[in-house]
């Protein structure tokens, strides 16, 4: 009996000689004070001490939550056997608490402080709240259901700021937006996040899930225009093209007007922007094909087409009006192109000057002098057509050397010679007229660019005298060219541009 007694004491004796410890901890806890309001951002310090034995040394700090409540975790490879968590009380002392550990891991240390009069307690109570409406990529949300909290004998409270996490790579909208608009650029799944807060320190949180579709790009867009004529100037106004109709919260609009006018098939002047009522001068009668193509702002595209006809002009009975320009080189690709040289008859004036540079653009207005800097070397054929107060319209070309003429390769001229390329500039297909001293010669006739690059040949036979061969010319480039007729009996080469 006495030995079972014995062994009985020394079993107890040992249960209080263990030392609970562990290597993770969870601590929590609330800070409150007197007047039992929980202190959001209230600082705790949390410390783990005695390092005897393999016990860990750790200092960590947390801060409260809008509700009073913190909670942190300790964590080491080692023991830990003693806490100690200290909050400052209202007067600046500390006040200590030293927990046990427990069998649990998890230890919960509440403190009240004072209160501070001067230091004004947030009324509990308020709540974020979130409603909200999907359309394609556009969602738009409302929290004006969201309250700021009273309590009984305080003053009312207000929300005085909003944060909106819109759950995407966007910035965080900040300021106090009750209702704000977000677009998604992509489908998916999103977590949008509102944050309050109140006058008086109350701090709320609502997360949503909201889901973005595949936007549905709307098809009933529509592009339309009229248009009048007067001389060869077209107007046009697109003002009854409509964007969109759609429903819901999505408003679509017009962002874009692409026109087209068909005045060089296949290569039209384009138009880009948003013009709604442009003008368009054309160079000769005929009917041309205009196009518009809208565009809108959630997508859609719509296409109208219309033709407008250019009549010939009439000129007046006796309407003399010359066109002639001079050309002056004053810079290595730069000239100086002056249209003082052209003449009207006594009482007219020049109202209208377009210059066609031979480069594939061109200048309308009334400018006497230009100033042009071609892109690069070459030969090109440059343009100018005068219209005059009365209606009279007259035109000229020259050809604009931009090379080193020294450079160019002589060519020996016999019994053969070109001596006409009709027309020239030109657009699909020429006649040369090719002179020859002998009958029955076998030529060859060839095309080649300015840098000496074959383009087209063929084999012909010419009779003594004039021929007339027609050249293809739908495949070149718009440039300057070499026409070159070889034979036994001699070789010439004349230049032609191609627009």
């Amino acid at each position: 009996m006495n030995k079972n007694f014995r062994l009985l004491f020394v079993l107890f004796f040992l249960s209080f000689q263990t030392v609970v410890s562990a290597n993770t901890i969870i601590i929590k806890g609330t800070v409150k004070d007197s007047s039992n309001h929980y202190l959001a951002n209230k600082l705790v310090k949390i410390y783990s001490t005695d390092s005897i034995n393999g016990g860990c040394t750790i200092a960590h700090t947390v801060y409260t939550n809008p509700n009073g409540y913190y909670i942190d975790t300790l964590k080491c490879n080692g023991d830990i056997r003693k806490l100690y968590i200290i909050v400052e009380n209202c007067n600046g002392k500390n006040i200590t608490h030293d927990p046990s550990l427990t069998t649990t891991g998890v230890v919960e240390s509440n403190f009240i402080i004072c209160s501070n009069p001067n230091i004004p307690q947030p009324i509990p109570g308020c709540k974020a709240v979130i409603a909200y409406i999907v359309k394609d990529s556009i969602a738009q949300f409302n929290s004006s259901e969201s309250h700021a909290g009273s309590m009984p004998g305080t003053l009312p409270d207000s929300i005085i700021s909003r944060s909106w996490y819109f759950g995407d790579s966007s910035s965080i909208l900040t300021g106090n937006r009750i209702d704000p608009v977000h677009i998604y650029k992509n489908p998916g799944e999103y977590t949008v996040t509102l944050i309050i807060k109140t006058k008086s320190g109350c701090e709320s949180s609502y997360p949503l899930h909201i889901q973005i579709q595949k936007p549905v790009i709307p098809t009933n867009c529509k592009a339309f225009f009229t248009s009048t004529v007067k001389d060869s100037i077209a107007k046009f106004n697109s003002e009854g093209s409509l964007a969109s109709v759609t429903t819901g919260i999505a408003k679509d609009s017009i962002i874009s007007r692409t026109w087209y006018f068909m005045d060089n098939n296949p290569n039209p002047t384009t138009l880009t922007g948003n013009r709604i009522d442009p003008s368009f001068t054309y160079t000769k009668p005929g009917t041309y094909q205009v196009y518009l193509v809208i565009k809108t702002k959630l997508g859609c595209e719509s296409k109208y087409t219309e033709s407008v006809t250019i009549k010939p002009h009439t000129s007046p009975t006796e309407c003399k009006a010359k066109a002639n320009f001079s050309i002056e080189k004053i810079g290595l690709k730069k000239v100086l192109l002056n249209s003082e040289l052209s003449t009207v008859q006594l009482g007219d004036s020049i109202i209208q000057r377009t210059w066609k540079f031979g480069d594939n653009s061109y200048l309308q207005g009334n400018s006497i002098k230009i100033e042009r800097e071609y892109p690069t070397q070459g030969i090109y054929t440059a343009c100018l057509l005068i219209k005059t107060l009365n209606g009279c319209i007259a035109d000229t070309c020259k050809q604009v050397v931009i090379q080193d003429t020294s450079n160019i390769r002589p060519i020996s001229i016999d019994f053969i010679k070109i001596l006409a390329i009709n027309p020239n500039p030109v657009i699909t297909n020429f006649r040369a007229t090719i002179y020859s001293s002998c009958s029955d010669i076998e030529c060859e006739i060839d095309v080649y660019d300015i840098y000496g690059v074959l383009k087209s040949s063929m084999k012909k036979m010419l009779t003594k005298g004039n021929n007339i061969v027609e050249v293809q010319t739908a495949n070149l480039y718009h440039g300057p060219y070499f026409l070159r007729v070889i034979s036994k009996s001699g070789k010439d080469s004349k230049i032609f541009y191609k627009l």
